[in-house]
């Protein structure tokens, strides 16, 4: 099971596509439902015959898109939305079917309308547009019972114009069996503790959880995970988990949990983020590697932001080279690089010039 956000509307589902590229004809109902509902397994198999040929599609546009309640318990009525954003069309159109994605897709319990102006039957396992001039479109979903661990809606939308110029749309809704609980998460948060960051967060329940993947990631780099904290496996108690992520340099950090299912299955958390401040009013790393040859990297921050000025001097006091010279944001490392390449061996001194200090260290180029 994936991590269910609480009061989240979407939640993701694998996702596949057969097209259909209609005129505004069948918009207005003179022709089948305009958009016929996709399949979620291969891509190319829908759940009727009479599917309109491939196009493009866009995939999971914020312009389209399905929403309803993230869970929803068997034997209930569940209301589902359809909506589109600005399209530049004029008529706009849908269907919609949904199905088991863990039965081969089959369809599950029945669709209703509660008002025909609104929306109508296509068949019994699907529901469409009655009014084109609309776009926004509700219906019922009956769940049955017993009833599958989850279900997936399906949907296709066309936009059209009078000159039959048409774009089609896709997405898709995973929601989630009260009886069969994924990870449900309420929340994640972080906070300092000196140069560590306290990580904890809560769920609700978990069911076949293996566990969460903390990752960590700095402005300038991609996320990496740092460590593995095992999970509760299935489980309807709350349980509270905590892990310190500890030795942080100065700046941004971020951290987010990937939770895994036994399965494989992973979800990812919204990610928090933490500001390290410098610890006095500038720092200047150990440059690495020291000796080096040709490069070595060093590291330079100031607690509060103001002109900075890095530069290399040889033995007799001559400037060698200008690495730096700007302003300086408060709290952001600056990685820096001094390259020897070309210059004699011998002992440098990188010198850090602020508008409040003058700090130096020494650097052996050995070749």
């Amino acid at each position: 099971m994936g991590i269910l956000l609480r009061d989240s509307l979407k939640v993701g589902g694998l996702i596949a596509i057969a097209v259909s590229m209609m005129a505004l004809t069948l918009i207005n109902n003179d022709g089948p439902p305009a958009g016929m509902s996709w399949h979620g397994g291969s891509g190319t198999t829908c759940f009727t015959s009479g599917c309109h040929g491939s196009g493009n599609m866009a995939p999971n546009s914020p312009t389209f898109a399905v929403t309803a309640a993230p869970t929803f318990t068997p034997g209930t009525t569940v209301p589902i939305t359809v909506t589109f954003g600005a399209t530049g069309r004029s008529a706009h159109g849908f269907e919609a079917s949904v199905g088991d994605p863990d039965a081969s897709h089959g369809h599950v319990g029945g669709l209703a309308i509660s008002d025909a102006t609104n929306t109508r039957l296509a068949s019994a396992d699907y529901v469409s547009h009655a009014n084109p001039d609309q776009t926004s479109w509700s219906f019922n979903w009956n769940a049955p019972d017993p009833a599958p661990r989850r279900v997936t809606f399906w949907v296709t939308g066309l936009a059209a114009d009078s000159k039959n110029n048409s774009d089609t749309y896709r997405d898709s809704l995973t929601i989630f069996n009260t009886v069969f609980l994924p990870v449900e998460l309420a929340f994640f948060d972080a906070h300092l503790d000196g140069r560590s960051a306290v990580l904890n967060w809560r769920t609700e329940s978990e069911t076949n959880n293996a566990g969460f993947e903390v990752e960590h990631a700095q402005p300038s780099s991609a996320y990496e995970v740092v460590d593995f904290v095992p999970g509760a496996g299935t489980t309807t108690e709350a349980r509270d988990y905590l892990h310190i992520v500890s030795d942080l340099g100065p700046g941004a950090h971020r951290f987010r949990i990937r939770q895994i299912d036994l399965d494989g299955t992973a979800t990812l958390s919204q990610h928090v983020e933490l500001l390290v401040e410098v610890a006095d009013a500038f720092l200047l790393s150990q440059a690495y590697p020291n000796p080096f040859n040709p490069t070595t990297t060093f590291d330079v921050a100031v607690r509060e932001a103001q002109t900075v000025r890095v530069a290399v001097f040889d033995e007799a006091g001559r400037l060698v080279t200008e690495i730096f010279r700007g302003s300086m944001a408060a709290n952001q490392v600056e990685s820096l690089t001094f390259d020897a390449s070309g210059r004699a061996s011998g002992v440098y001194q990188i010198r850090v010039t602020g508008e409040t200090f003058v700090t130096s260290r020494s650097v052996v180029l050995v070749k």
